[in-house]
This record gives C-alpha cells, sequence and structure tokens, in this order.
C-alpha cells in the first residue's frame, strides 16, 4: 500500500514538473544574466526585450520536448515498481 501510494506520489511530481519547472527556469536564468550583467533583476526580464522572454520560453519548450520524450519511459518505469 506504501509502496503504491510512494510510486503514485512520484508520478503526479513528474507531471507537475511540466508546470513548476517555468519558475525555476526564471530563477536560473536571472542568476545566469546577473552573473554577466550587474543587477540584472526579475522586472527588467519582464519589462525588458522580448530576446529575454524568448530565451526563457525556448529553454521552458526545450523541457518539455525532452519531458515528453521521457514520459513513456517514466511511467512505465515507475509502473514496474508498482506492482512487483
Amino acid at each position: 500500500m506504501l509502496r503504491t501510494n510512494f510510486i503514485s506520489l512520484l508520478l503526479l511530481i513528474w507531471r507537475l514538473s511540466t508546470v513548476f519547472i517555468f519558475p525555476v527556469i526564471i530563477y536560473f536564468y536571472l542568476h545566469l544574466m546577473t552573473f554577466y550583467t550587474d543587477g540584472f533583476t526579475f522586472q527588467q526580464l519582464d519589462q525588458g526585450s522580448n530576446m529575454h522572454k524568448g530565451a526563457v520560453v525556448v529553454v521552458y519548450v526545450i523541457y518539455l520536448l525532452i519531458w515528453k520524450s521521457l514520459n513513456k519511459k517514466v511511467n512505465d518505469y515507475l509502473k514496474k515498481f508498482e506492482y512487483s
């Protein structure tokens, strides 16, 4: 019972990662830009050029493509442990 609930939790986290990765991408993008330019803030990202917004969206789309390609394998792998 506990194993089934744990596997279900892992599957839920895997599915929700498509939503929760977006703030993580923004966080790391801000730190990366702060490394190259002094004082780059979220406000500058939000109100700045579309290049920054586009870069964040491109990274998110790449994550979604990777997620989609791995989704069936991850689901099969976790479900294998659910019934073993």
